[in-house]
């Protein structure tokens, strides 16, 4: 269960069992949702949840605009990007242009959007079943509707680092929205550490690959986070 911590003022967005709740007060186009105080499902009505359709995770990550926060996206299991303008009182699934049957037909576990140009948001295709060896990372420059891959990248001296290019997480460096730091949800191959992790400073047009402490072996979730330029926090499950 992922859930985040309710702010005054403002509802909070929780997810549980594989669907999408709200409660609390939001200071925004929310004017559709139930009384104040009261959780309810807002669970877009095309996401299927367990055991009702071709994933039995349903909705998986929920991020907000933050210049706008009556409008919320959400990741799922198998069934696209879906976006709200009313705090999740409607939604529309808004994958429909480039690349959008990958992205419709993967799970996105990691989703993020930019803090200077909301345009722009990036999210993995996990377990991509229109094409496995596209399971990476993605991105929109035009709210969700097209989407191009920018992990793994064009550049060839990455091409054999991972077996499948499954995505664990994308930070963006509050500080800086270009700057974003990607983790692996698979083991990198030599002469990098199996923990290593990536780095873009032009919004994934170019990749550094960082190597991890090389006594975590056989890691199978890196995230890295970042605080500042200087200071990123990393994450290590086997």
């Amino acid at each position: 269960m992922l859930q985040s911590r309710p702010r005054i003022g403002f509802r909070f967005v929780a997810l549980a069992v594989a669907s999408l709740s709200l409660v609390g007060e939001v200071k925004a186009n929310c004017t559709s949702l139930g009384p104040v105080g009261q959780l309810q499902d807002i669970t877009p009505p095309g996401v299927h949840l367990h055991g009702t359709g071709v994933c039995d995770y349903g909705v998986q990550v929920a991020v907000l605009d933050p210049r706008n926060p009556s409008t919320v996206y959400v990741g799922t299991c198998n069934y696209g990007i879906w976006k709200s303008t009313d705090c999740g009182s409607t939604w529309t699934n808004i994958n429909t242009g480039t690349n959008g049957d990958h992205i419709q037909n993967s799970s996105h576990w990691t989703l993020v959007i930019d803090p200077v140009d909301p345009q722009v948001l990036y999210t993995n295709a996990g377990y991509n079943r229109v094409n496995a060896a596209r399971s990476g990372l993605f991105k929109t420059t035009n709210g969700g509707v097209d989407w191009t891959e920018i992990w793994p990248p064009k550049d060839k001296a990455h091409a054999n680092l991972l077996g499948h290019n499954l995505v664990t997480q994308v930070n963006i460096n509050p500080g800086n929205n270009l700057h974003l730091l990607l983790g692996f949800h698979e083991v990198c191959a030599p002469p990098h550490s199996q923990a290593c992790f990536a780095e873009t400073r032009d919004g994934g047009n170019t990749w550094t690959i960082h190597n991890g402490d090389p006594r975590w072996q056989f890691s199978h979730s890196q995230t890295p986070y970042i605080i500042d330029d200087q200071t990123w926090l990393f994450a290590n499950h086997d």
